[in-house]
Order: structure tokens, then C-alpha cells, then sequence
């Protein structure tokens, strides 16, 4: 129960005498007081607590204020009354309300407010201050200290004295020498330092000047079958050509048939420099024999190609022996591959060219710029060698267009002059007039393809007279779709001459045909690669 102060009681009385004024009852006035029982009215917060406070003669007029029901009690010696008169004739009065409150300074209270009046605020009192701390209690009694004790018998000496202990410490001194500091006990014994560093001996007298070694002896090659020994001083290199080719044939992709795009072919810009490019293909030429390796080409394709009017074997060496043509070989050193290779002259041997007796199979993958196997058989490579997109054969790596891209479809590459290209070091993709001036050498007539076609490979029968060993075979070609076809039908021979963005001269050799078309061949088209000698 909370009390409050007597302007607060004073405060409620003159509210409810208000209230019976306003219910029409009649009110006896108090002029007197006995006896105060309360400072001011307590407040209970629900009216069914009432029952529970005290209430007898000993706080007649004591007062309750219930807040739940907003109405005032007061005690008449036995119950508590409300003060809450009956409703009267007249008007209703005015409901009155009360609502918790607290001030700026957090003083809580009641506001007390009847129909739309506030008739007032009942502030709680104010905390009574604090009591004064008590008085400390006196202190006890200190209590007494305890006697010393007799001190103890000193120990016996032993026999010797203790020895002191030793230590030693790096130092050094202000000239940068180093020692070690002995101390025993807290004696500095001694120091003993580092000794000082030797003098210099004087330089040696000069030595005599050593001869001149013996000159380096050039690495040498030699050759058994397919077996290259490269011999360096003491270093010998034994390289097995089989090996090398068919692992350069294992590594084709196989499973490679998507179809090759026409429209673009995205070159690397690299630049080529001949003055230190190194040479890739070294070569041996004979007047009257060669003998060519096996496993380059398949088994039988000597003796099957072997020019007419000659004999050939497998097991033996071939020889060509015709008046005016000389035969050898060339190890392309990218990846030693050895190629067959004839020098065909005129009759009056005004005019001569060195031609591969082969069709390349130097593996370029370079981006866009590809070369493949027939029907993508490893084996196809190694009869008939690679086909090459034009971009390949042009090496559009190191070819540039003025565009900037290489020498693709759709691309213009305005190349002049000789044009390596794919070809090993000192051999070069032949132009159109240089393949017309071949044709030429070899007498025209419309004799030509009869007499470069290989003597066997050709469908129906049509088999050429091979006459000079040049042994153009029926390779076919690679669509742009991907597709392979026209194997035994043609053999179709790219040139380094352009005829416009989308075409190039080709040299086509046909299955019924004694003759050569030089015709335009599709950029995105794959075909066969001979190269020419350089002059």
C-alpha cells in the first residue's frame, strides 16, 4: 500500500465532495477532526483486494482508492463504504478516471480526470532519506607477541673449502676483436682472444700459356636401313626412323570429323626469319641409285610405282636409270621423315626442278590451320601422306593478309614471290607457273598426267606410266563438311598462287584423263602437298 502527502489527501477530499455535489446527495460538512489516522489516501489497485485491507475502529475514515474501478472507500468501523452516492433525479454525473503518471523529474502519480475535466494528480511522496550509518564498535584487544626462540647450533665446517664456479662469455673488444671472457665467482680471470688473420701469401708467378686444343670434329650421319647414327666426338645418337613416323602417326586424332568452318580461319601472328631459322631437311642425291626407306610409304608402293621400263623390288634397292633424271632423298628434320625426291629436266636440259617423289606428311596443327589422314586413318598418311587446308599449306601462321589474319577462306593473302609454306627448310609450296613449267619439261602433248601418275592406285585400271618417278597418286580430298572422298579418282595438288579470297590454282590429276587441269580449288577444301626445291 503506498502513501501520500496531506496536500494530496486535501486534494482528493475537495474531488469527492465535488462528486456527491454532482449526485445530488447532501453532504454534512466536517467542521471538526478528532483524529487523523492516515497521511493521505492509499490506493489499491483492484477492488477485489478490498476485503482483504483492514477496516475497524481503530482507522474509522480511512480511504481507499481503487484504481480498476476509479472509485474512493473509506472505512466506518466495520466495512468499507463506498462513497459512491446513488444515482439521484437529477443529471448523471460525470464518470471519473484515473491514470498513472510521472512527471519530468520521474515522480509517478495519478491523474485524476472526471468526464473531460482533469480534476487533479495524486503524486506519490517522496522517499524518506536515508538513516545515518552507525558508530564503528571499539576495537578489541591486541594480542601479545610471542617469545623469539633461541637460535640453532651453527653446522660443522666440512674438510675443504667449496671451489667457485666458472664461467666463460663471448666479448669483444673496441678494434672489433673477438675472445672469450673467463670469470670465477665474480673474478674476472682473463680474456683470451682470437688470433689476428695471416697475411696474404703474394701472388703467384703468371703460368705459361696453354696450347691450342685440337679442332672439333663435325657430328657425322650415317645410315642402315631406316636407322640414322649421328656420331658427335664421343656422343653417338642412334634414331629409329620407323618409330619416329609411327609415332607421329599415332598421335593423329582419330575421332576427328567435325565440320571445318568456311567462313574463317584465325591465324597466330608469329614472324618467320630465315637468317636464324635453323635447316630442317638435309638431302643426298645419286646419278644412278638410291635407296629408299622403308615403312614410309606401304609395302608394295615401290614396286608398284616403280617408272616403266625399269625394275623395282622391295627387298632391294630401287633403281631409276633414265637419261636426264637424277633420284634421291631429303630427311626433313622436324620430325625425320625421309622423303624420295627426282630432278626432272628438258631434253636439252635448259630448264631443271627438283621435285619431292612424295606426297608431304609433316603433321601442322595450328589453330584454324590443319592437315589430315584419309577417312582420318593414321595408316592412309603414311600411302598417300597428309591433306592440308590451304591456310596449312601456306604456313598462315607465319603468312600474313592485310587484314591480319592468315591465308584462309575468305580471306585475301596477296603473297609473292616463293612461299615456303609447309615445306621443310630450303623446299618451298610450288607456284602455278612453276608446276605449268614441270608439265613442260616433261613434254605437254597432253601426256603429262600419263606420264607423272604413279603406276598403280588408280581406279579401273587407269594407271599412269610413272615414266619419271614423280608417282602422283590418287589421294582424294577433304570437303568442308569433314567428309573424305574421291580417293583413287584424283590426285589434286595445291599451288601458293591465289586467285581471290575464296580460291587458289590447283593442279587436278584425273583418273580418265592423260592430262593436267590447272583449275580453281575452295580454300576450305584439303589437298595433297609436293614441295619444290629452292634454286
Amino acid at each position: 500500500m503506498k502513501t501520500f502527502s496531506q496536500f494530496a489527501f486535501a486534494t482528493a477530499i475537495l474531488a469527492t465532495t465535488a462528486l456527491f455535489s454532482a449526485c445530488g446527495d447532501d453532504v454534512t460538512e466536517v467542521t471538526e477532526v478528532n483524529e487523523v489516522h492516515q497521511d493521505g489516501m492509499a490506493v489499491l489497485d483492484a477492488g477485489l483486494e478490498l476485503s482483504k485491507q483492514k477496516c475497524d475502529t481503530t482507522n474509522v475514515g480511512d480511504m481507499l482508492f481503487v484504481t480498476d474501478s476509479s472509485e474512493v472507500f473509506v472505512c466506518n468501523g466495520k466495512t468499507w463504504q463506498t462513497l459512491k452516492g446513488a444515482d439521484g433525479i437529477g443529471k448523471d454525473g460525470s464518470s471519473c478516471s484515473a491514470e498513472p503518471v510521472k512527471d519530468s523529474a520521474g515522480l509517478e502519480g495519478l491523474e485524476v480526470t472526471c468526464g473531460e475535466t482533469v480534476v487533479g494528480t495524486i503524486w506519490n511522496g517522496n522517499d524518506g532519506n536515508n538513516g545515518e550509518p552507525g558508530k564503528t564498535g571499539p576495537q578489541g584487544p591486541q594480542g601479545e607477541t610471542g617469545e623469539k626462540g633461541e637460535p640453532g647450533e651453527p653446522g660443522a665446517d666440512g674438510i675443504g673449502k667449496d671451489g667457485t664456479s666458472c664461467t666463460a662469455k663471448s666479448v669483444e673488444n673496441s678494434a672489433g676483436l673477438k675472445g672469450i671472457e673467463v670469470t670465477c665467482g665474480k673474478t674476472v680471470i682473463d680474456t683470451i682472444w682470437n688470433g689476428k688473420d695471416g697475411v696474404n701469401g703474394k701472388p703467384g708467378e703468371p703460368g705459361e700459356p696453354g696450347t691450342d686444343g685440337d679442332d672439333g670434329k663435325n657430328c657425322e650421319v650415317s645410315r642402315e636401313g631406316n636407322v640414322l647414327t649421328i656420331t658427335c666426338v664421343n656422343s653417338v645418337v642412334t634414331i629409329d626412323l620407323d618409330e619416329l613416323i609411327q609415332a607421329s602417326s599415332s598421335s593423329e586424332d582419330v575421332s576427328s570429323s567435325s565440320e571445318e568452318s568456311s567462313s574463317s580461319e584465325e591465324s597466330s601472328s608469329s614472324e618467320e626469319s630465315s637468317s636464324s631459322e635453323e635447316s630442317s631437311s638435309s638431302e643426298e642425291e645419286s646419278s644412278s641409285s638410291v635407296v629408299f626407306p622403308e615403312g614410309v610409304m606401304s609395302a608394295g608402293y615401290y614396286k608398284d610405282n616403280c617408272p616403266s621400263g625399269h625394275t623395282c623390288t622391295d627387298a632391294a634397292p630401287s633403281t631409276y636409270l633414265k637419261s636426264g633424271i637424277t633420284y634421291g632423298e631429303i630427311l626433313d628434320t622436324r620430325d625425320y621423315q625421309v622423303y624420295k625426291t627426282v630432278k626432272i629436266c628438258n631434253d636439252d636440259k635448259s630448264s631443271c626442278q627438283t621435285w619431292m617423289a612424295q606426297n608431304l606428311n609433316y603433321n601442322y596443327d595450328e589453330k584454324t590451320a590443319k592437315s589430315y589422314c584419309y577417312d582420318n586413318n593414321p595408316i592412309n598418311c603414311k600411302t598417300y601422306g597428309r591433306l592440308y587446308l590451304w591456310s596449312a599449306a601456306m604456313d598462315s601462321a607465319k603468312v600474313f593478309s592485310s587484314s591480319g589474319k592468315g591465308c584462309g577462306d575468305g580471306t585475301t593473302c596477296s603473297v609473292s614471290g616463293t612461299v615456303r609454306g609447309v615445306c621443310p627448310a630450303g623446299w618451298h609450296l610450288p607456284s602455278s607457273a612453276e608446276w605449268q613449267t614441270l608439265f613442260d619439261n616433261v613434254g605437254r602433248n597432253d601426256l603429262e598426267g600419263s606420264k607423272l601418275k604413279s603406276g598403280s592406285g588408280w581406279k579401273d585400271g587407269c594407271n599412269g606410266e610413272n615414266t619419271y618417278g614423280f608417282s602422283a597418286i590418287p589421294t582424294g580430298s577433304r570437303t568442308s563438311t569433314g567428309r573424305f572422298t574421291m580417293a583413287s579418282d584424283y590426285a589434286n595438288f595445291w599451288s601458293s598462287t591465289e586467285h581471290d579470297k575464296s580460291f587458289v590454282y590447283i593442279e587436278v590429276f584425273y583418273v580418265h584423263a592423260a592430262n593436267v587441269e590447272q583449275t580453281d580449288g575452295y580454300k576450305y577444301g584439303a589437298f595433297s602437298v609436293r614441295c619444290l626445291k629452292d634454286d
